[in-house]
């Protein structure tokens, strides 16, 4: 809510200084915020608003994300062939604008979509892609991130060995830089295996 307050005052402003890019950034804000709220509706009318904006300036990277932000809406609504639409867009223009933080997270989140239909070669192949760009980043939380990612996948492909193998990576670098989320969430997958794999040898 607090969000929100500052995007509209951000958003007068700019709308009064006539600052196109201030008012797609004000959109893109608010977007989030909505976003954070699970208002995906109104999430969604914001950020539309904003790529509008965005593409009128040709201002790619702020396109990309865009694009991308409402991809995580049509995921989030399980919407997958309209989620892919908006990754693979997104993708292509993080990648031309040198984006790669965002083009790593697209790569991400089509790994995502593709996971959640199951189709685990595909999705394997799209996390190890992102994962491949995190390490060259250095960006230790999405290597983390994907590594679960990627050992959910080996857990669909019934590949205990390689499912543990990656959430003990993960665990690595959460326990040793100490992001308490991911901790949990390692832990948590570690005993599913375990248990998918005791059940699997009876």
């Amino acid at each position: 809510d607090e969000g929100l307050r500052f995007g509209n005052l951000a958003l007068a402003l700019s709308e009064k200084l006539k600052w196109k890019y201030g008012i797609a950034q004000a959109y893109s804000r608010m977007g989030s915020n909505y976003f954070g709220k699970a208002d995906l509706p109104n999430a969604l009318t914001y950020w539309l608003k904003s790529l509008k904006l965005n593409e009128e300036l040709n201002n790619k990277r702020s396109v990309g994300i865009n694009l991308g932000n409402i991809g995580n809406i049509y995921l989030q609504q399980n919407e997958f062939e309209k989620a892919l639409d908006y990754y693979f867009k997104a993708s292509k223009i993080n990648e031309e604008a040198g984006n790669k933080n965002a083009f790593a997270l697209n790569l991400g989140n089509i790994g995502s979509v593709y996971g959640h239909q199951k189709q685990y070669e595909q999705a394997l192949d799209y996390f190890l892609k992102a994962l491949k760009i995190n390490e060259e980043m250095q960006d230790l939380s999405s290597i983390a991130r994907n590594s679960i990612s990627i050992g959910n996948v080996y857990q669909g492909l019934k590949d205990y060995e390689k499912a543990l193998e990656y959430n003990f990576k993960a665990l690595r670098i959460v326990s040793e830089f100490g992001v308490i989320n991911l901790v949990a969430t390692s832990h948590k997958k570690k005993k599913k295996i375990y248990f998918e794999l005791a059940t699997d040898s009876n």
